[in-house]
């Protein structure tokens, strides 16, 4: 008896699962303007209908005699479960693949007053109407029939589960590293950023010291050319001017060979330093590519592999978003979406 009971419970649970993905394939291929075979699964199942039904006939079966507090305790129970179930998975996989953020009165995106309603509407149609008539049509299934089926569907269910829960792991990994390659490229911006700044002011330094001693150097020529003239004034006329012109001409000259000495040091130092900058520069550009290639190689493995089942997983789950790794989400859908028109 006790394993009767069980198959019936077990067939209630893949009955409002079928019903459950019916309702939301319809509510999203409208929404879309197209078909979607909705949900986490490939096949025609939606474990979270099924199991916030299970939850709303059990939690509820000793209230049922008082409409409203059943209404609540159901509608209170499903949403619980609810919350739960896109917490967890959000946890895991790192992806929504429900999101009522935008929705008036919701609770960190996982459920919404809408949603929390639709449950407590759900408790009087599974109860008074739906499940009196799953019920009786269950008990018409002989038990080693019913076990039969419930043994088929939980083997093409866990499989399903099986190759979609891989496909979800697939997925989060590739955002996994998809972000970290992201974030390997911005600091490398960050250190090219930094050498093209260290470059300009080094550059800057450089000609503003050869100035200063090009102007030190002409002043102390100034000053000596001073003092050799009023020195020499007591000499001859003659004498003071070819000595005052043959000093002025040695000093200009001096003063010259210093001015494009400082001049050819500086542009030295500054090719020097240009040199040694852009190697450094160089080498991060190399790198950048290198993770470059690396992150166009890790979305065309998106193609190979397991892009097929990570393709059905998108398409299934339309509105799904990854708030943890919102650019890279939007990234890889975007580029799975373009490799399917271009098909």
């Amino acid at each position: 008896m006790q394993t009767e009971q069980i198959a019936r419970w077990l067939t209630y649970f893949y009955i409002y699962c079928f019903l459950g993905w019916i309702w939301e394939s319809c509510y999203v291929s409208v929404h879309e303007k197209k078909l979607v075979n909705r949900g986490f699964l490939k096949g025609p199942l939606l474990p979270i209908y099924g199991s916030g039904a299970l939850c709303i006939l059990l939690v509820t079966l000793p209230i049922r005699d008082n409409y409203w507090l059943m209404a609540l305790v159901g509608m209170g129970a499903a949403a619980v479960l609810e919350y739960a179930t896109g917490a967890v998975m959000e946890t895991l996989f790192k992806v929504r693949y429900w999101d009522y953020t935008k929705e008036f009165l919701n609770l960190s995106g996982y459920i919404c007053l809408k949603s929390t309603l639709c449950w407590g509407v759900m408790t009087f149609l599974v109860i008074y109407g739906i499940h009196p008539l799953v019920a009786d049509a269950v008990k018409e299934i002989p038990e080693n029939i019913l076990e039969t089926i419930d043994l088929v569907v939980t083997a093409l269910a866990g499989a399903d589960f099986a190759t979609s829960f891989k496909a979800a792991i697939d997925f989060r990994n590739v955002l996994i590293r998809a972000e970290r390659i992201k974030e390997e490229l911005k600091n490398i911006q960050a250190r090219l950023d930094d050498i093209e700044q260290q470059l300009t002011e080094k550059t800057k330094e450089t000609i503003a010291d050869g100035a200063a001693k090009a102007k030190e150097t002409l002043v102390s020529g100034a000053v000596k050319t001073k003092e050799t003239l009023v020195g020499g004034a007591v000499k001859t006329k003659d004498t003071f001017v070819n000595g005052a012109a043959k000093t002025k001409d040695t000093l200009v000259g001096g003063a010259a060979r210093t001015k494009d000495a400082l001049v050819e040091g500086a542009a030295r130092t500054k090719e020097t330093l240009v040199d040694g900058a852009m190697k450094a520069k160089g080498q991060l550009l190399a790198e950048w590519q290198e993770l470059t290639l690396g992150k166009h190689i890790r979305l065309e493995r998106l193609r190979g592999g397991y892009s097929r089942s990570i393709r059905g997983l998108l398409r299934r789950n339309p509105d799904a978003v990854s708030k943890r790794y919102s650019e890279s989400f939007e990234e890889m859908k975007n580029y799975i979406k373009e490799k399917e028109e271009e098909r």
